[in-house]
């Protein structure tokens, strides 16, 4: 068989094919790291001495604010920012911010942070005051844990999740405490309640998980949802008993606590509303999620979630947010849009649940 070969040049003696080509290609691959290189660098030096402005969709003093916070100094560091501004925008159950961000240049300096399942909620059953995709945001990645709980006041009448199971079939409702319809907080406590038939109502007054927090206190209502860091303080001064988790897996830090896909199995849920809790579940794991918004160029958006990842895992950040009782850990942007994606797939499994 005749060898197809490559001449270098006048008088140069005769490379194989399957050597040019292997020399070709990475001559190619070369190039291409060269071309990535300076475009990486170049968001770097974008981002050098600016300021950036990180959307807070919540009132101050919350969960929300705590996370940009903490993160902000570290964050600061590896974009190379001469400094970031929190801004407040609260209204609409977390929708006010998420809309301002959805809308916001996409240049890279303004992002922020967003209620990943009141969003994704609220927007697959077009709650009025929706104005975004969640589909469409340019994820960048959640700095912490997002493990959801819902609690009873102590002293008060439910002490466990069984007590809640006694309602069903009668006219005496529980009573859940949001910062507005659609929110984590709203749809963790009216969806597990409505798919295993417990009669409830939702108080809607309340800008944030500290008003929730006071109110449920005070005794304006009977239970509350937000993640764990909102109610550990509480849970410790036995002022809340934990009900159960919302979330798929136990948690070390709640041992014996039921989660919400463990009490379907034990309650014998249909198969339809067990898998309905299962999705839920897992979308309930998202919740102080950044993004900047759509449109955003490739290279600083690559560079954004580089430097998110290396603050929310630099050993500074995760020690302070152990000092102040928070469970940090980082989940990227690809695992935030698998999630987001799963639930925009099976809205019909939720739209029934949330539409009260």
């Amino acid at each position: 068989m005749n060898e197809v070969c490559l001449r270098l040049s006048r008088g140069s003696r005769r490379i194989p094919l399957s050597v040019g080509a292997a020399a070709l290609a990475l001559a190619l691959t070369g190039a291409q790291a060269a071309n990535a290189a300076p475009s990486q660098s170049a968001a770097q030096a974008f981002y050098k001495g600016k300021v950036v402005t990180v959307i807070i969709p919540y009132g101050a003093a919350g969960g929300y604010e705590y996370w940009a916070a903490a993160l902000k100094p570290f964050l600061e560091k590896t974009l190379g920012a001469s400094r970031i501004d929190l801004v407040n925008k609260p209204g609409g159950g977390g929708y006010v911010g998420a809309n301002y961000l959805y809308q916001a240049k996409p240049d890279g300096l303004t992002i922020g942070e967003i209620n990943g399942a009141g969003g994704v909620f609220g927007q697959i059953v077009k709650k009025p005051g929706v104005y975004f995709d969640m589909t469409k945001f340019a994820w960048i990645g959640s700095p912490n844990v997002e493990t959801t709980i819902t609690v009873a006041r102590a002293g008060d009448k439910y002490k466990t999740f069984a007590d809640l199971w006694k309602l069903r079939g009668g006219k005496t409702k529980v009573v859940g405490l949001s910062a507005g319809y659609g929110g984590n907080d709203y749809v963790g406590t009216a969806l597990p309640l409505s798919t295993f038939g417990i009669p409830f109502q939702m108080l809607l007054a309340y800008q944030g998980s500290s008003a929730a927090k006071a109110g449920l206190l005070r005794g304006d209502g009977d239970i509350a949802t937000y993640g764990y860091s909102v109610f550990r303080p509480l849970i410790k001064s036995h002022n809340v008993v934990p009900l159960y988790i919302a979330g798929p897996k136990p948690f070390s830090l709640l041992p014996g606590v039921p989660t919400i896909v463990q009490l379907a199995a034990k309650y014998k849920l249909p198969k339809a509303k067990t898998q309905t809790i299962d999705i839920f579940a897992r979308a309930s794991n998202i919740g102080k999620d950044w993004a900047a918004p759509p449109g955003i160029a490739a290279d600083r958006l690559a560079f954004l979630r580089s430097a998110f990842r290396k603050a929310a895992q630099d050993p500074g950040f995760l020690a302070a947010a152990k000092k102040a009782g928070r469970v940090a850990g980082y989940a990227s942007a690809s695992d935030l849009e698998s999630i987001i994606s799963a639930v925009v797939k099976n809205k019909d499994q939720f739209t029934p649940f949330l539409k009260h």
